[in-house]
C-alpha cells in the first residue's frame, strides 16, 4: 500500500470520527431534552460529553477540510491486491 493510499484511508477514518462524534453529539443532546427526571450528576457529565464533543467535532472538520460529507468507498480498492 503506497503513501498516497493509505493517507486516503486515514482521510477516510477522519470522515467516520468526525461522523460518529456528530451522531454522539446528537445522542446526547435529545437526551438532555427528553430526560427531564436526571440527576445533576449525570446531567453535569452529559454536559460535559457534550461540550468535548464539539470540541473534538471541530478538530475533525479542521483535519477533513470543509468537504464534511462521507464519500462512499470505492469497494474494490478496499481489499489488498495479491502479490504474485
Amino acid at each position: 500500500m503506497g503513501l498516497p493510499t493509505l493517507y486516503r484511508y486515514m482521510q477516510d477514518d477522519d470522515s467516520i470520527i468526525y461522523l460518529a462524534l456528530c451522531n454522539q453529539l446528537q445522542s446526547y443532546q435529545l437526551l438532555l431534552e427528553e430526560e427531564k427526571d436526571i440527576s445533576e450528576e449525570n446531567r453535569m457529565m452529559t454536559e460535559y460529553i457534550i461540550s468535548r464533543t464539539e470540541e473534538l467535532i471541530d478538530k475533525y472538520a479542521q483535519k477533513i477540510g470543509n468537504d464534511t460529507t462521507i464519500q462512499r468507498p470505492q469497494w474494490d480498492n478496499l481489499t489488498p491486491q495479491s502479490k504474485g
